[in-house]
């Protein structure tokens, strides 16, 4: 009890020691072991910020929402196309909680508006069109490409 007690209370996470280094093309990469001679010790600190994740903070910085239903193949498209672009956002599934219907109905000013419904700052793209969320995305400064399939 003490145990989750105190894992629940965010016991400070320990900084892990990485290796880092710049490929030739001057992408940064990072390992547990020095795989290239020009790799320096880094120590990592906990990826926490505020009490939330840090992808959390991004997403709530970046202003992308996405709202989502279960069991809905457009959605599920949507969300490969967040995640596998590294996009920072914030998901809603209003598949069963009220508190989400309300903000989904309060955004798109309906509830039946065609899913997923992408909200980007104060813009609202209602429906799964790949093309037009790239443009969206692309402009919002995520350079994104469509799923590999």
């Amino acid at each position: 009890m003490v145990l989750t007690c105190l894992l629940a209370s965010g016991w400070p996470a320990q900084a892990a020691s990485v290796y880092q280094w710049r490929d030739d093309n001057g992408n940064l990469h990072y390992s547990d072991r020095p795989i290239f001679p020009q790799a320096t010790l880094r120590a990592i600190k906990a990826n926490v910020t505020d009490g939330r994740s840090a992808s959390a903070a991004a997403a709530a910085k970046s202003g992308i929402r996405l709202y989502v239903v279960d069991n809905c193949p457009p959605c599920n498209a949507a969300r490969e196309l967040l995640d596998g672009n590294k996009v920072p956002y914030e998901l809603h599934s209003i598949s069963g909680s009220q508190q989400e219907v309300l903000s989904f109905y309060k955004l798109t000013g309906d509830t039946n508006s065609p899913l997923p419904v992408l909200a980007v700052g104060g813009d609202v793209y209602k429906g799964w069109d790949l093309s037009l969320w790239q443009a969206v995305l692309d402009k919002a400064g995520y350079h994104v490409a469509p799923p590999a399939h």
